[in-house]
């Protein structure tokens, strides 16, 4: 490796190139148009395509955290006591446990925030 990189640069050469900072900030420089980049952040239809990749999650429905003591793969999609949850539970944002029963009844849940 250092025959290599003998007869490819001198390593005076290497070492004034990765001391010197400011090379990379000039390069850097040169190759970046700032007013692009600042329009580029603003632009709403910069990533369109990400939104598409968004999930809605409507009212009834709930973000779950499943348990970790949960080992059983035939309920792997079921809602299970304990399960951490987010969402709305009626007319109220909960962050809360699964307790059991009726998910449109707050009464189902240990909230731990409601707002």
């Amino acid at each position: 490796m250092s025959t290599t990189l003998n007869t490819k640069a001198e390593k005076s050469q290497l070492y004034v190139h990765v001391v010197d900072s400011q090379s990379y900030v000039s390069l850097f420089n040169a190759k970046l148009d700032k007013s692009l980049f600042e329009e580029h952040k603003t632009d709403l239809n910069a990533h369109t395509e990400l939104f598409g990749k968004m999930g809605f999650i409507p009212t009834g429905k709930l973000f779950v955290f499943k348990h970790p003591d949960n080992f059983n793969p035939v309920k792997a999609s079921e809602l299970e006591v304990n399960y951490m949850v987010i969402g709305y539970v009626g007319v109220s944002w909960i962050t809360g446990n699964y307790l059991r029963r009726d998910i449109s009844q707050i009464e189902s849940f240990d909230v731990y925030t409601i707002i």
